[in-house]
């Protein structure tokens, strides 16, 4: 049971006391800030703040009641400041730090969270929070984090976070944010994480954002973005995460992304892009995960994606890539996942990817590729999903499948001749598959 006595002090009033109890609040807090300003208020005092943004925010009803959890026992008490629950301050009791994430804030965030100067880290994330976020918070210079993820906020995101030349981690993702990515982001010096994925966003990105010298991830991912990838991004020697998908971005994959000598994951997948995959993604050294996946790519696959000897995902399927499978993918012996499918492939498929020992995943169907199955094939021993179906391929299927022990999951269907011997010892090895499609030879 709820502790009654605790909150009792804390009934709301009645509607019209209540709304002339806020106006109270706000114009404490605008006087404290201008005598604070003018240096003739001593230092400044953060607990009006606090107050407001807890009768803002709707303090109350913080927690969960089904558990008896009630994060807001101390706010509004004479306790310490850092006695109240997500509040931290430093050894002259300015408020450094408000976590007030995931316990069901709801109401709007209130503008006068840019008085609190000293605030290094904001985090609000995973509450019902709505409206707009305010541009006064781009007068907090010390902040460091800016954390406002998975709310209900909208509006555009205001240029004046762009003021904030501290700030190192800037999330805003999963909320109703639209119009255009600031410019003004890309003065953010210090920034090394930038999460504005799962909104509503519209425009280009600004090439503004290859001056962010330290960026670490950059994520944009789930918007509306449309325009060219800006080559600037290439300039971002820090950058290990870079994820754009599910937006409609045109043109070609900037060869200046080759530079990007730290990125260990790269994701271009259901865009509109067109073009060649530029083979200077070959120089991608650390490059864990590549996926460009549904858009519209043409030419060859850049036999310099052999060289990328720490990927372990390779998705190039649903585009329009034409020629050969290069054979030296066979040298990526990290390589996990391999999709080719749903392109305009041709050829034989190359025996080198007998060599990919790591390799669970391995699927080029619904191209145009020919020729036999190289027995090499039967040597991926980790391989459990193997998908050949809808080529023109020919021949028996190599008895050396047999030794394919992992495998769980196979289609050879809809080929030109392609058909499974028809033997005992390799009906008992399509038994223990878990599911195949394919003929068998007459």
């Amino acid at each position: 049971m709820r502790n009654t006595h605790t909150f009792a002090f804390r009934r709301r009033p009645s509607s019209d006391v209540h709304c002339a109890l806020r106006l109270a609040l706000r114009v404490s807090v605008l006087v404290a800030a201008a005598l604070w300003a003018a240096g003739c208020g001593g230092p400044q005092k953060p607990r009006p703040v606090l107050e407001l943004l807890y009768d803002e925010l709707d303090g109350d009803n913080w927690g969960d009641e089904v558990v008896g959890w009630w994060p807001s026992v101390n706010w509004l008490t004479d306790k310490p400041l850092d006695e109240w629950y997500g509040v931290g301050t430093d050894a002259d009791g300015r408020v450094v730090r408000l976590e007030l994430g995931q316990i069901g804030l709801t109401g709007e965030i209130p503008p006068e969270l840019g008085e609190l100067s000293s605030l290094e880290r904001l985090e609000l994330s995973y509450n019902p929070l709505a409206g707009e976020i305010p541009p006064e918070l781009g007068e907090l210079s010390s902040l460091r984090h800016l954390e406002l993820a998975d709310n209900s906020l909208t509006g555009e995101i205001p240029p004046e976070l762009g003021d904030l030349p501290n700030l190192e981690v800037l999330s805003l993702s999963n909320n109703g944010l639209t119009g255009e990515i600031p410019p003004e982001l890309g003065d953010l010096s210090n920034l090394a994480r930038l999460y504005l994925n799962g909104n509503s966003l519209t425009g280009a990105i600004p090439s503004e954002l290859g001056e962010l010298s330290n960026l670490d991830y950059l994520f944009l991912h789930d918007n509306s973005l449309t325009g060219e990838i800006p080559p600037e991004l290439g300039d971002l020697s820090n950058l290990t995460s870079m994820d754009l998908h599910g937006n409609s971005l045109t043109g070609a994959v900037p060869q200046e992304l080759g530079s990007l000598s730290s990125l260990a994951s790269m994701d271009l997948e259901g865009n509109s892009l067109s073009g060649e995959i530029p083979s200077e993604l070959g120089d991608l050294s650390n490059l864990e995960y590549l996926r460009a996946n549904g858009n519209g790519l043409t030419g060859e696959i850049p036999p310099e994606l052999g060289d990328l000897s720490s990927l372990g995902h390779l998705y190039l399927h649903d585009n329009s890539l034409t020629g050969e499978i290069p054979s030296e993918l066979g040298e990526l012996s990290n390589l996990e996942y391999l999709n080719l499918n749903a392109n305009s492939l041709t050829g034989e498929i190359p025996s080198e990817l007998g060599n990919l020992s790591s390799v669970e995943y391995l699927s080029v169907n619904g191209n145009r590729l020919t020729g036999e199955i190289p027995s090499e094939l039967g040597d991926l021993s980790n391989l459990i999903y193997l998908y050949l179906n809808s080529n023109s391929l020919t021949g028996e299927i190599p008895l050396d499948f047999l030794d394919l022990s992992s495998l769980g999951q196979f289609y050879w269907d809809g080929n030109d001749g392609l058909c499974a011997p028809d033997t005992g010892e390799f009906d008992d090895w399509l038994d223990g598959l878990r599911d195949w499609e394919g003929p068998r030879c007459d």
